[in-house]
């Protein structure tokens, strides 16, 4: 049997193998939508806008005290745009209960959060939903009253479109 020494191997290897590296020339981005010319991605206010986008017919719903739109049991749509747009619902609750809520949205198009407030506007919690298309508020609610459902964008520089359901048991 007859081996081959590390200098036979690596010439097996060489001719056997087309790849040329340059480290000497520009580094280049090769992911989808970085410009060639530049070698940059687009910023957020770059990317276009979603033709179907419907407008949000539930504004003005952007402060929970002056404008929160109400919601009983049951769905409604709205629209988070501009980015720094935040729309508010409103419940009242005439004994305790457990609240589901639930903040249906295309992930991809855009990272909205959702929070539950209580009475006096404090957040109580916040959905649950990693980089999915839905997030979801479970909660045992203790007290009477009103109760507010904040839908706002992540970081505040995403639009999207979504649906928000109350459910309360």
């Amino acid at each position: 049997m007859r081996t081959a020494g590390v200098s036979g191997l690596v010439g097996l290897l060489s001719a056997a193998c087309s790849l040329a590296l340059d480290f000497d020339g520009p580094l280049l981005d090769a992911r989808p939508g970085v410009d060639s010319a530049t070698n940059t991605m687009p910023t957020i206010d770059a990317l276009p806008r979603r033709p179907d986008a419907a407008p949000d017919l539930n504004e003005p719903n952007d402060s929970p005290a002056a404008s929160a739109t109400p919601i009983a049991m049951g769905s409604l749509s709205g629209r988070i745009d501009p980015a720094e747009d935040v729309d508010y619902f409103r419940f009242t609750l005439a004994a305790p209960a457990h609240v589901t809520i639930v903040l249906k949205y295309h992930w991809l198009d855009g990272d909205i959060d959702v929070e539950l407030l209580d009475t006096k506007y404090k957040r109580l919690t916040q959905g649950v939903g990693l980089e999915t298309d839905d997030e979801v508020i479970e909660w045992d609610l203790a007290d009477s009253g009103d109760y507010f459902i904040k839908v706002f964008s992540y970081q505040m520089i995403f639009t999207n479109g979504y649906t928000v359901q109350l459910t309360i048991l």
